[in-house]
């Protein structure tokens, strides 16, 4: 082979190599996104309930606080 031709390969593979990375790498990144759950807790005259903890079930330390109005918003994992 002449150096212009293995110079030419090794520019290609590198580029292949670094696509495959960059492909690994945005795979990875759509696994990290979170759904959000909204909701209100009220009591049964249907009265919001401040201060009640709402927490995820199967997820560890996922989990949140009614306001005032006992509206609450929870972003979760899909699937869990």
């Amino acid at each position: 082979m002449s150096q212009t031709l293995q110079k030419k390969c090794k520019l290609l593979y590198g580029l292949v190599f670094l696509l495959l990375l960059f492909m690994g790498n945005l795979s990875h990144a759509q696994g990290q996104v979170k759904k959000t759950i909204t909701g209100k807790v009220t009591d049964s005259l249907g009265i919001g309930l401040p201060g009640v903890v709402v927490a995820a079930v199967n997820q560890a330390n996922v989990g949140t606080q009614t306001d005032n109005n006992g509206k609450f918003v929870l972003d979760v994992s899909p699937g869990q």
